[in-house]
């Protein structure tokens, strides 16, 4: 994990390069279904987790769809702030803030049909409970609220890197929402689907996965004897 966090600090100066599909550095698998969706104008919703080079998958986003907003969380140091934006809009798209500010910009962007995409691993305390990795864990829901306000579907992304600053970045087939279900409990369900597919990918490579906060409940952590 610490090894990944060096290199993905190192690499942020190169993000056009890696991004950069004539590089080779990214590849991109299944990128047809949601592409398609988005340039035929229709909006869609792609999340992930802080997998290997997780700046890169926006950043390729933006490259690949016509209209993509990504919700980012700026430091409080605004020299830093700056640096990163500069880095983050070398593909173009926009980038949207977290807070209650940031959510009214969000819904704005699905009504003029663009992709958004956000990190949804982190622990959330006005979410709801969902397994996440065998334990309850306190889970964001914006995105499968929008998902089923807008009708547009969910993408799960996954980052992988092989070797150097190299990567592979997979999505996922396109996930509707039941229109028809109860709310809450279909609000449940997709918020289910997106972390056990994060998990799942998670259990595969799990330095890959950068996380250095108390993802769950101090009870969890008490009952590991941590």
């Amino acid at each position: 994990v610490w090894d990944n966090l060096g290199r993905l600090g190192a690499e942020y100066p190169h993000l056009a390069e890696i991004t950069d599909p004539r590089s080779g550095r990214l590849e991109l698998r299944n990128s047809g279904p949601v592409t398609d969706h988005v340039k035929s104008g229709r909006p869609a919703i792609v999340v992930s987790g802080h997998f290997a080079n997780f700046e890169a998958m926006h950043v390729r986003g933006a490259r690949e769809l016509v209209r993509t907003a990504t919700v980012v969380r700026d430091p409080n140091n605004p020299m830093i702030r700056d640096a990163l934006e500069h880095f983050r809009k070398v593909g173009g798209g926009e980038r949207v803030g977290k807070g209650h500010q940031g959510a009214r910009s969000l819904i704005a962007y699905l009504e003029r049909n663009f992709c958004l995409t956000m990190l949804v691993d982190q622990r959330m305390n006005r979410g709801i409970t969902a397994d996440f990795l065998g334990h309850p864990a306190q889970t964001p829901t914006a995105a499968a609220q929008l998902a089923l306000r807008f009708d547009c579907p969910l993408v799960v992304a996954t980052m992988e890197r092989k070797r150097g600053a190299h990567f592979i970045m997979t999505l996922s087939d396109l996930i509707w929402s039941e229109q028809t279900a109860d709310r809450h409990q279909e609000i449940a369900r997709l918020v289910g689907e997106i972390n056990q597919r994060l998990g799942t990918e998670i259990r595969r490579r799990p330095e890959n996965w950068f996380w250095l906060h108390r993802r769950w409940s101090e009870e969890i952590y008490a009952q590991a004897g941590l």
